[in-house]
């Protein structure tokens, strides 16, 4: 078993893995998406230490990771997207080496799922538990973070200081503001969609290209916002309160004139 480097049981019927899995020292990957019957992972995980990937995309019965989970040094991406997991344990910010991190409560790309999730989002928001972070500032080569729809009312304590982030997904979250992202150099892509009770973009940093905020109704912006932005790509659909704000004429001359010049 010392030879096995990667486990998939993706869409199986599997409902726990055996505690003896810490034992198999080289696993480099283990796939369990879609495992809808999944609801528990052995604490002797953490024996992994060879571990890079664990994939829990879809499993919808998955509530709780093990609180050793800061122990696998080597682990890079951990995708909880479709689960029911409501907290992380705060050993996680001990895992220096993760890069990708999605809890994103839509575990679906299909544009007609994600309607339908978009739809049933709106309909039970009020009573969704909130996804509880412990601080987040170890996570130092965090490249990409997905929280999308996690219903949080206030963002991630340690956010500012993910110095190595160049995707951030905080879409559908009730939070009213953020803390600014403009010492966060690499961030390529801000989005933003659904966050209905947000009133104000952070500052953010020059070289960030796209950036997505429909459905913001509360959201006011100045042109000041955007003086040294690079954005590329921009879109404010359905931002009512954009059609209100005495700069809004000023505001989309910016955002054109950023646009032409990435361009030309």
């Amino acid at each position: 078993m010392d030879k096995l480097l990667q486990l998939y049981l993706e869409k199986t019927g599997i409902e726990e893995l055996p505690s003896s899995i810490g034992y198999i020292r080289n696993l480099v990957l283990i796939d369990l998406r879609g495992c809808k019957n999944l609801e528990i992972l052995p604490s002797t995980l953490w024996k992994l230490k060879c571990l890079k990937s664990l994939v829990l995309s879809g499993c919808s019965k998955f509530e709780k990771l093990p609180e050793e989970m800061g122990n696998l040094d080597c682990l890079e991406e951990l995708l909880l997207d479709g689960t029911a997991v409501t907290e992380l344990p705060p050993s996680i910010q001990c895992l220096k080496n993760l890069k990708v991190l999605s809890c994103c409560k839509s575990s679906s790309q299909s544009p007609i799922s994600f309607i339908k999730s978009w739809f049933q989002l709106n309909k039970h928001q009020k009573t969704m538990r909130i996804l509880v972070l412990p601080p987040i500032w170890g996570l130092t080569s965090l490249t990409q973070l997905d929280l999308t729809n996690c219903n949080l009312l206030a963002s991630p304590s340690g956010l500012g200081s993910l110095f190595s982030l160049k995707e951030l997904h905080l879409g559908g979250n009730r939070f009213e503001n953020l803390p600014s992202l403009n010492q966060l150099s690499p961030l390529a892509q801000l989005e933003l969609n659904r966050c209905e009770m947000l009133q104000e973009l952070p500052e953010l940093p020059s070289g960030i290209r796209r950036l997505f905020a429909n459905d913001c109704v509360a959201l006011r912006v100045s042109a000041d916002q955007f003086a040294t932005c690079k954005l590329g790509y921009f879109w404010f659909q359905n931002c009512r309160k954009l059609l209100d704000y005495g700069e809004n004429e000023i505001v989309a001359s910016t955002l054109l004139q950023r646009k032409l010049e990435v361009l030309y």
